[in-house]
């Protein structure tokens, strides 16, 4: 079973996601899940967790211009694990 992304709108200044989730898309693996924490910092103390202990990240952590703070992991099966905080949701 193979699940996408979930469809957001998009701007013009949200263009670059387009690219984006083409690219997610492409990617072999078997389920992305979304895990919307409770804060930009929760995010990043769970990257550092997650690098220390040797998670393998496959997109590193950073602010994408559509103001999520996420980066994406994946497990020893192959699932990939987006985590993210809507920086937007918080204006």
């Amino acid at each position: 079973m193979r699940t996408t992304s979930p469809a957001f709108p998009r701007t013009p200044r949200e263009s670059s996601f387009g690219d984006e989730q083409k690219r997610e898309e492409s990617q072999d693996y078997n389920v992305l899940v979304w895990l919307n924490l409770d804060s930009p910092l929760e995010v990043d103390q769970l990257y550092e967790e997650w690098t220390r202990g040797g998670v393998p990240i496959t997109d590193e952590l950073e602010t994408k211009p559509w103001s999520l703070r996420e980066f994406t992991a994946r497990d020893l099966d192959g699932n990939r694990f987006r985590v993210f905080y809507d920086l937007g949701a918080a204006k």
